[in-house]
């Protein structure tokens, strides 16, 4: 027989209610033996897999620290234990759900990733390919982002049993920690920078290209692109990064220097290497195009020069460098380095998705930077913000239903806002 103090059951009704935004007795009326269960089940859960803080770990990111190391699958090391409790959690609670109703959740609310990942994408694209100055790319995603702010939609929040609700929101929790996460990543990828004049080097990152094709370098030759690549379609291959940095030692640095407005010592320059083949590996490796074979993974000239800087910057011109201790509960150090994280491989369960993050969107940063379009990159970044709190506030709703069809009104909400940018003259 199991004895619930009226401690626990208060903890438990509190939790609850903070969680979906309802009082139990809304979750009675609609069907109280469900509701029974589900609160022995988190009872039990508290006590028998020693979690008197479980609310602590569901708890909604809005009102706590969000953090990209909360997961529903693939863990990392430190924070394995959290992320197969809530898988065992969900699976509990889906047991006397119909089996069609838990997959239209799932997809449902997996859709708020995908449509956040091909909204990005596609408007990216979009106003890349048009080819229009940079101050009117940045117009473009201004543009947007009032689109976002005068999108109206009816927040219905959901209402269903007990168990179907719990479900609901813990599978919409990963997606509201990226939410509420991102654009915090972003403040310190780009908060560093802040001062930096970098100087454009559009025309050195041809020159370089063009010094790589009439050399004919053995490692660019073994890639397969020899004298008859065009300078815009010239890579260079990760898995021969060291001779293409040896190879090309005088004219990166020059970049570099040129780009940073100060002199780059060959010393220095020697010990960002390995750090910056490790970083264009893992921003290479997924993109799109790439997700073939790890030895195939090659990097544009553009890449790599702003990795490099990238890199150095944080070695060599940062008066501290950056610390940041990604939060998931029941953590307790602080601190973290970003530098020290591009010395793991890419397969350590102990690198972290937030510092891998940062140095994504830091390499951005330069990569802007270095070509002229400093302006576009932060609109770009102030377009995905607004974009993912909306998106967040949709996935508030805890409605299924509602979601589905304001992300598809969204979509073409800011597709047609879109096109009648770019179409537009310029």
């Amino acid at each position: 027989m199991i004895t619930l103090d009226r401690y626990t059951f208060k903890t438990i009704q509190q939790g609850i209610r903070k969680l979906t935004g309802q009082k139990i007795a809304a979750y009675d009326r609609i069907n109280k033996l469900v509701t029974l269960k589900v609160v022995k089940l988190l009872y039990l859960i508290m006590r028998n897999r020693d979690r008197p803080s479980l609310f602590g770990l569901l708890a909604a990111p809005e009102n706590g620290r969000p953090g990209l190391e909360y997961r529903e699958a693939y863990p990392n090391a430190k924070n394995e234990e959290s992320t197969w409790l809530v898988a065992d959690i969900k699976e509990y609670l889906g047991t006397e759900l119909e089996l069609d109703r838990t997959k239209d959740i799932e997809i449902a609310c997996s859709r708020l990733m995908s449509a956040f990942t091909s909204i990005t994408s596609n408007v990216d694209w979009a106003i890349a390919s048009v080819g229009y100055s940079t101050q009117r790319c940045a117009s473009i995603y201004v543009a947007l982002e009032e689109a976002l702010h005068n999108f109206r939609w009816k927040a219905e929040q959901g209402m269903s049993r007990l168990d179907e609700a719990l479900y609901i929101y813990l599978s919409t929790l990963e997606f509201r920690h990226f939410a509420n996460s991102y654009p915090l990543l972003i403040e310190i990828a780009v908060a560093s920078q802040k001062g930096l004049q970098v100087a454009s080097i559009v025309g050195d990152l041809e020159q370089l290209a063009q010094h790589m094709i009439s050399s004919e370098l053995a490692w660019l030759e073994a890639a397969g692109m020899g004298s008859r690549v065009r300078t815009s379609k010239c890579r260079i291959p990760l898995a021969l990064f060291p001779r293409a940095a040896a190879d090309c030692a005088h004219e990166i640095r020059a970049m570099m220097s040129k780009a940073l407005r100060m002199p780059i010592e060959e010393k220095a320059y020697q010990q960002c290497i390995s750090a910056v083949q490790n970083l264009l590996k893992r921003v290479c490796k997924f993109e799109p195009e790439q997700r073939g074979p790890e030895d195939k993974v090659t990097a544009s000239i553009a890449q790599v020069a702003a990795a490099f800087c990238a890199v150095y910057f944080e070695r060599e011109i940062l008066q501290e460098r950056t610390n940041h201790r990604p939060y998931w509960h029941g953590q307790k150090a602080e601190g973290g380095s970003l530098l020290g994280s591009l010395e793991k491989p890419l397969t350590d369960a102990d690198v972290l998705e937030e510092h891998s993050q940062i140095w994504r969107l830091r390499l951005e940063w330069f990569q802007a930077a270095n070509g002229g379009y400093l302006n576009v990159f932060v609109e770009k970044m102030a377009f995905r913000t607004v974009l993912l709190r909306k998106m967040g506030d949709i996935a508030r709703t805890n409605n299924t239903e509602v979601c589905t069809k304001t992300i598809a009104d969204l979509i073409d909400h800011l597709k047609e806002t879109c096109l009648a940018m770019v179409e537009a003259p310029d």
